[in-house]
């Protein structure tokens, strides 16, 4: 009796709790999409809040206009956040970008500033 019983709660399982697990999945990943914008929108205000939008106003590069901190060739670039950073952090070597350090900009602040600057590349791709 209690094989059956087993295999009947592995079968409700199956049958309502998979879906449940998916359905929950799904609420999440629309949260953390949510929580994106909220990272998107703290990156642009540091952005402009700090020196960023002296030289990088809309994502342009005042100092060198053909290398704007959006589009293709900046993807390609910095293909990933870990690059970015380090850019950040370190400064551009041979450019005046200067480097910005942990006290300047915490760990969690360069997260949304890079989801700012990511953010950037969407939207000039939107508009073409």
């Amino acid at each position: 009796m209690t094989g059956m019983k087993i295999k009947g709660q592995i079968y409700s399982f199956i049958l309502f709790g998979v879906p449940s697990l998916l359905l929950a999945m799904l609420v999440n990943a629309g949260s953390l999409q949510a929580g994106e914008s909220t990272n998107v929108e703290k990156g642009k205000a540091l952005f402009e809040g700090r020196t960023c939008a002296d030289c990088h106003k809309d994502g342009g590069n005042l100092l060198k206009p053909s290398k704007p901190l959006k589009g293709a060739s900046f993807d390609k670039k910095y293909k990933d956040d870990a690059k970015l950073i380090q850019a950040i952090r370190k400064g551009v070597p041979g450019s005046s970008m200067r480097a910005f350090g942990v006290a300047e900009i915490s760990d969690s602040e360069i997260k949304d500033l890079v989801a700012y600057i990511r953010s950037l590349s969407a939207s000039s791709n939107k508009s073409k």
